[in-house]
């Protein structure tokens, strides 16, 4: 029996390789084809939802999740339900650390309800991401805004000056910067106290990691808040009426 010389040999291999990468390329599209048409859809039920007074069920918000993907580091699904519920109690601008699905989630409610949401993200990449994900029906509800972290002095946060932030913020959500960020989700009481109203409502992702749950006890002493709600991953604050800027 005749072999094949190593050369061919090689060839051979170097064309099986490349059809398997093809086979993969080509089940990727697929599946991120899929995952997008159940976002849009999942969205669509969102808004319409949302339009006639309801609340969303736990199995539409798990299915924006799913549909977003990226499961590890995106808001999951009772984050989502919180944020549903405690945002048609406030007025005022919507603010959010850290974009994502809950970006999309913010963007329909704030549709409906005639407000704008402000979202801070640290990476480029993933706000571009973000953009190509949301439908343009969404984009007048939503101010994206790219904000490199930068040194605070005693801690890192976005770099936004006071003309970014907007102003009479009534709801936020803070789900950012990552957790390696010197001083954490901290900057964003001493950067935005003077743009909260009073009653501003904060939500806060990941407190049941003690940094976050240190950060909460802080911004209860220093913005006159208190806790209202605690979740398995999050906690809900209330700022008082004492706040200053």
């Amino acid at each position: 029996m005749t072999q094949a010389s190593p050369a061919a040999a090689g060839r051979s291999r170097n064309r099986t390789m490349s059809m398997r990468a093809l086979a993969r390329q080509v089940r990727d599209g697929y599946r991120k084809s899929l995952q997008r048409a159940v976002l849009r859809r999942s969205l669509a039920t969102l808004e319409r939802t949302l339009r006639m007074g309801r609340q969303p069920g736990m199995k539409l918000v798990e299915q924006l999740v799913q549909g977003w993907g990226n499961e590890n580091w995106s808001a999951n699904a009772p984050l989502l339900m919180a944020m549903l519920e405690w945002l048609p109690r406030t007025n005022g601008s919507i603010a959010e650390c850290g974009s994502g699905v809950s970006t999309l989630v913010l963007a329909s409610a704030a549709l409906v309800s005639g407000r704008r949401v402000h979202s801070f993200e640290h990476s480029e990449e993933w706000a571009e991401r973000l953009i190509r994900d949301l439908p343009e029906y969404l984009r007048p509800s939503l101010d994206l805004r790219v904000a490199p972290i930068r040194n605070y002095g005693e801690f890192d946060w976005y770099a936004l000056d006071k003309s970014d932030a907007p102003s009479g913020i009534g709801f936020v959500v803070c789900d950012g910067p990552p957790g390696g960020t010197r001083g954490g989700r901290y900057g964003l009481g001493p950067v935005l106290r003077s743009q909260m109203s009073p009653g501003c409502v904060i939500l806060i992702d990941d407190t049941q990691r003690q940094g976050e749950h240190e950060i909460v006890r802080r911004w209860c002493a220093e913005l006159d808040a208190s806790v209202v709600q605690e979740g398995s991953t999050y906690s809900v604050i209330k700022v008082g009426n004492g706040i200053a800027g």
